[in-house]
C-alpha cells in the first residue's frame, strides 16, 4: 500500500477551506437502543461512500445493534476448525476407539490502525481520538446485557439478561450465508478475546483539549480479535451422502442455490 493510498484510507479528502478541525466521525443512530452514539464510526471521512472500494472488518452487537467498522491494514487472518473426539483406550488394541463429539470453528484477525506520519498535528490528534472512541464501543461488546437501568447510575450487580453475541464479516474471507437486510453474509458468534497494543514505534501525538488537559494519542494501534463462530445452517452430509453445502450437479458445476461454505465468494 502506497503512502498516498494509506492517507486516503485514513484521512479521506481534505480540501482547502475546510474547518480547522477535520470531521473524523460519522455516526449512524441505532434505533431506540439506549446507545445512539454507537453507530457506524468511520475514521477521517464524512461519508461511508468514500470507502466504498475498501474492505472493512464489520462487527455488530446483537444486544443493541451497534456497529463498528475497523478500516486499516489487516496483517493476519486465521480460520480454524476443531473436531472433538472421545478416545477410549482398550487393552490389547493398538489404536483407541474414537467417538465423534462435535466440530467447532474459530477465527482471528489483526488490524493495524495507522495514522500517516505526514498528517498535520490537528489530523493526528483528531484521528487518534476517533480510534479510541471506536475501540471503546468495540470493547463494550465483550460484555453482556443486564436487567438494571443504566440511567439510574451507580454500580449495580444486575441479573444477566443477554449474552454478548456479535455478527461480523471481513470481505469474502470471514463471511457467512447470504441473508436479508443491510448487513448480509455475516457470521454469528462471540468475541473470545480482544487485545489492543499501542505500538511505540509509531510514536504519538500530544495535544491540549478544549478543557485544558494534555492528552497523548498513539499513531499506530494493533487490534487483535479472536471469535468463536456459531453455525446458523446445516453443514456436513445428509442421510444419502449429499453434502449440505457446496453442492455440485452431475456436470460438476456448482449449483446456483447452494450455500458456499466457508467462503461465500463470487457475489
Amino acid at each position: 500500500m502506497t503512502p498516498e493510498e494509506l492517507a486516503a484510507l485514513m484521512l479521506g479528502d481534505q480540501t482547502e477551506g475546510a474547518q480547522d478541525t477535520p470531521v473524523v466521525i460519522d455516526k449512524k443512530p441505532v434505533a431506540q437502543t439506549g446507545s445512539p452514539a454507537n453507530g457506524s464510526i468511520h475514521l477521517g471521512t464524512e461519508t461511508a461512500e468514500e470507502f466504498s472500494d475498501k474492505t472493512p472488518l464489520i462487527i455488530q452487537s446483537q444486544i443493541n445493534g451497534s456497529i463498528v467498522e475497523l478500516r486499516g491494514v489487516v496483517s493476519n487472518v486465521s480460520l480454524g476448525w476443531s473436531s472433538n473426539w472421545q478416545e477410549e483406550v482398550v487393552y490389547g488394541r493398538i489404536d483407541p476407539i474414537p467417538t465423534y463429539s462435535n466440530t467447532t470453528r474459530t477465527c482471528s484477525i489483526t488490524v493495524q490502525l495507522i495514522t500517516p506520519a505526514y498528517a498535520s498535528q490537528i489530523e493526528k490528534l483528531a484521528l487518534g481520538q476517533a480510534k479510541l472512541e471506536k475501540l471503546n464501543v468495540l470493547a463494550n461488546m465483550c460484555y453482556p446485557g443486564y436487567d438494571f437501568n443504566v440511567e439510574k447510575g451507580g454500580f449495580s450487580t444486575g441479573v444477566l439478561k443477554s449474552a454478548p453475541l456479535v455478527k461480523f464479516k471481513y470481505g469474502t474471507v470471514i463471511t457467512g450465508k447470504e441473508t436479508a437486510g443491510e448487513f448480509s453474509e455475516m457470521l454469528l458468534g462471540y468475541i473470545k478475546s480482544m487485545n489492543v497494543d499501542f505500538q511505540s514505534d509509531g510514536l504519538f501525538a500530544v495535544g491540549v483539549t478544549p478543557f485544558g488537559t494534555t492528552q497523548k494519542f498513539f499513531q499506530k494501534i494493533s487490534v487483535s480479535l479472536e471469535f468463536g463462530i456459531l453455525h446458523t445452517h446445516n453443514v456436513g452430509y445428509g442421510s444419502d451422502g449429499t453434502p449440505a453445502v457446496n453442492k455440485y450437479d452431475d456436470s460438476g458445476i456448482l449449483e446456483s442455490d447452494t450455500i458456499k461454505y466457508p467462503f461465500n465468494y463470487g457475489k
